[in-house]
């Protein structure tokens, strides 16, 4: 039987030796432009500051045009600085020396929203939470599974750092990133009202290795949007594992897990 949080070996928090390895990692890919169709060389790495005006300044791309807006979303330069030089990370995609994409890690701080909080996490659980910080995407460069990339280095980072759960939200009408997230290994546990008051999908995923989770029973699906459906699953028992296309368009699929 499973330990509890409070009686497990845990590895220390934060450790910086054994991130000094993935901070020098330079992990390559191929993908296609969609403009023009040309074939084009990428490469993945955990950024340093002297990047941070170049995160600000993509997030403001992809962000700005979007209605309606979404400020609750805008991070700042000094949230960004606060990831790079302290226990989070941004992990970027470079073509050509050009940063194309990103995605963030942040620990919540004491008196922060922890969505540990949220998941049900006892209270020893919560120092080892960390969050989904955001990511964007250049639309240029979008259909290259830039994103997939992007979250496997830093869900690896998250989990050299001691991490046990790596959380984040999503919106119900996002289903390629609620897609992109289960093809990794999340799961959507639970359901959040944000600061601005709209509905948000809690993702989680277990980080440390423990008794490997038994395949999901009992499965149903609802449309990726069907928040009432979905705090329906959640109330059973149920957990999203995965998405599928159906002739009426997207579905979220659950499952009971032992």
């Amino acid at each position: 039987m499973p330990t509890t949080g409070a009686h497990r070996a845990r590895p220390r928090l934060h450790g910086e030796s054994r991130l000094e390895e993935i901070r020098r990692l330079e992990l390559p890919g191929y993908g296609t432009l969609r403009e023009t169709g040309e074939r084009f060389r990428f490469s993945i790495r955990v950024l340093d500051s002297t990047r941070i005006a170049d995160v600000v300044a993509l997030q403001s791309e992809v962000l700005t045009p979007l209605e309606p807006p979404l400020p609750l979303y805008v991070r700042d330069r000094a949230f960004f600085e606060r990831c790079i030089r302290g226990v989070g990370c941004v992990v970027g995609a470079f073509h050509a020396n050009r940063l194309i994409a990103y995605a963030t890690l942040n620990a919540p701080a004491r008196g922060q929203v922890n969505l540990g909080v949220t998941l049900g996490l006892p209270d020893e659980d919560l120092p080892y939470v960390a969050h989904l910080a955001g990511s964007a995407v250049d639309p240029a460069y979008r259909g290259n599974r830039l994103q997939p990339h992007l979250v496997e280095l830093r869900d690896e980072f998250a989990r050299q750092a001691g991490f046990e759960h790596l959380c984040g939200e999503v919106v119900p009408v996002n289903s390629v990133s609620i897609r992109n997230h289960l093809a990794v290994g999340y799961l959507l546990k639970a359901f959040r009202i944000d600061g601005l008051g709209d509905p948000n999908f809690v993702l989680d995923k277990a980080l440390q290795l423990g008794p490997p989770m038994m395949k999901p029973c009992e499965i149903r699906e609802t449309p990726t949007d069907d928040i009432e459906g979905f705090r329906r699953m959640i109330a059973e028992g149920r957990w999203g594992f995965r998405t599928a296309k159906r002739s009426s368009g997207t579905v979220i699929e659950y499952g009971r897990f032992a």
